[in-house]
């Protein structure tokens, strides 16, 4: 039997208990945004207050999955070394969660790159070096697990990358300072699936999704582009700008399919006769050993010149065309309109009824 004294003395640790986890939700906003700190001590300290949070169950862990994601590309060995250890909890505790956030915190490692790492170029030589894709690696070691989660994974960061494009597809947006950042963090993306450490067919499954895009989106593009090139008839620089944008990005998804091919030594053959419908016997064939001396790299893309926009706009998509033309695989044999068939289609099925 509770006396008076007894349920006097408990009412103001009750209290408490319910006023820490509120405080410290509250809080959690600002703690995530230490993570994005220049200073690796900062970093360090916000990891570890949310760790010791997520701990003693007073914070949501679903708010600190991606930034915990984003720590494992951190340059910082300590910093690195206390997110995988984070990591480990989260898939112990919330594996689910960490499977539908894994996306979103690999898109956000992009963000987080261009906020702590002065030298950080998708577009350069380093986006390849082991200290960017170790962390990453091991979360894929995660996911590579399921069959399911692993395909999820791989498709959700090539509709990512599709996404992106659509937004510069967008002529209502036109060329803004949003869209000057995409091709880096589609190039971004790019470079982490080109250095995921793949063990089964993996990289049939990203050639198959990225070639539904170079068949749609990158061959409307050379549709639109190359009759305006060769007229000049370009209102105004945005347009430069706005069509330099969308053909580095189809360079960009070009380049990562056909570094998977060559890596992986995958023929046409082999990637027109995969699909993701095959049975799940057939589709956990392991791929072939990676070629270890490739190296993923963007550097050699041609770059927008504000001094020469239409020449430097030509020089890009010349780059594309002979990357295009190197693959047998044409795209504009994989882009059809459909359109007019059904229309023809809807007139037979009338005449048979009359």
């Amino acid at each position: 039997i509770e006396t008076e004294e007894t349920t006097s003395s408990k009412a103001p640790s009750d209290a408490s208990d319910s006023v820490i986890p509120t405080i410290m939700q509250n809080h959690l906003r600002g703690i995530l945004r230490l993570i994005r700190s220049r200073n690796s001590s900062v970093r360090a300290e916000a990891l570890k207050v949310i760790s010791v949070s997520l701990s003693m169950g007073l914070i949501n862990p679903f708010q600190c999955i991606p930034a915990t994601i984003c720590l494992l590309t951190d340059l910082d060995k300590n910093v690195h070394h206390d997110a995988l250890r984070l990591l480990m909890f989260f898939n112990e505790k919330r594996p689910r969660e960490l499977r539908n956030r894994a996306i979103n915190g690999v898109e956000e490692c992009y963000d987080f790159q261009r906020s702590t790492n002065e030298e950080f170029d998708p577009f350069s030589d380093r986006i390849s070096r082991p200290q960017f894709h170790t962390g990453l690696s091991r979360l894929y070691g995660i996911l590579n697990s399921s069959k399911s989660d692993r395909d999820r994974f791989l498709k959700g960061l090539v509709n990512r990358m599709k996404s992106d494009l659509g937004r510069l597809q967008d002529k209502k947006k036109g060329a803004t300072k949003t869209n000057e950042e995409i091709p880096g963090r589609v190039g971004f993306l790019a470079a982490v699936l080109a250095n995921l450490p793949y063990d089964f067919d993996e990289p049939l499954l990203i050639v198959f999704h990225v070639n539904k895009i170079l068949g749609t989106d990158a061959a409307k593009l050379l549709e639109t582009v190359t009759p305006l090139l060769e007229s000049g008839d370009m209102k105004d620089a945005g347009n430069y700008a706005e069509m330099g944008l969308q053909v580095t990005v189809c360079t960009v998804i070009l380049k990562l399919q056909q570094f998977l091919k060559d890596a992986y030594q995958l023929n046409d053959a082999k990637c027109d006769s995969w699909t993701p419908y095959l049975s799940n016997k057939s589709s956990a064939q392991k791929c072939g050993k990676k070629l270890d001396h490739l190296v993923f790299s963007l550097a050699d893309i041609p770059r927008m010149s504000n001094e020469d926009m239409m020449g430097s706009l030509k020089r890009m998509l010349d780059f594309f065309s002979a990357a295009m033309e190197r693959d047998s695989v044409k795209l504009k044999a994989a882009y059809k309109k459909q359109t007019k068939r059904k229309a023809k289609k809807k007139k037979k099925i009338l005449r048979g009824h009359s």
